[in-house]
């Protein structure tokens, strides 16, 4: 019976860990900007180049603060994925997460991969801007806002 109570427990244990893990994001909001080119700019954050603001909700939700453009999230394993959608077109962007060393942000990224997809052309695409200022492989940080 003990031996059971324990292995509950420690079941218990590890899913509101990984509970929390999935909630680290939720409530919060960043910029996401790439990482200056100039090393002595490194320590501004002004100085970085602003992709996009984002606001992460309890819902999985995920919120551009500039415009109107919403979508979902997921979190695993320090691998973030965004979802944004809407009637024409679909985006998917994967982002790497590490703890970043800099006191303005939370986390340092890099782009891992990006999939976009339109069904017509001839139809106003509001996520193609988006699409093309993505940089894979250009390290970006979490900026806190």
């Amino acid at each position: 019976m003990p031996k059971r109570s324990l292995y509950l427990l420690l079941v218990f244990i590890f899913l509101m860990s990984a509970c929390n893990k999935n909630e680290e994001l939720a409530g919060k909001k960043f910029n996401l900007a790439y990482t200056p080119v100039l090393q002595e700019d490194i320590e501004k954050p002004n100085a970085y180049d602003s992709l996009i603001k984002l606001t992460f909700s309890e819902d999985h939700t995920v919120n551009n603060t500039i415009s109107e453009l919403n979508g979902s999230y997921e979190l695993k394993n320090s691998q973030l994925s965004l979802y944004f959608n809407n009637e024409n077109e679909n985006l998917v962007i994967n982002i790497s997460l590490e703890k970043s060393d800099k006191d303005f942000s939370e986390y340092s990224a890099l782009i891992t991969d990006v999939k976009y997809e339109i069904e017509n052309e001839d139809e106003l695409a509001l996520l193609k801007d988006l699409f093309f200022d993505l940089q894979k492989d250009r390290p970006m940080e979490f900026i806190i806002e």
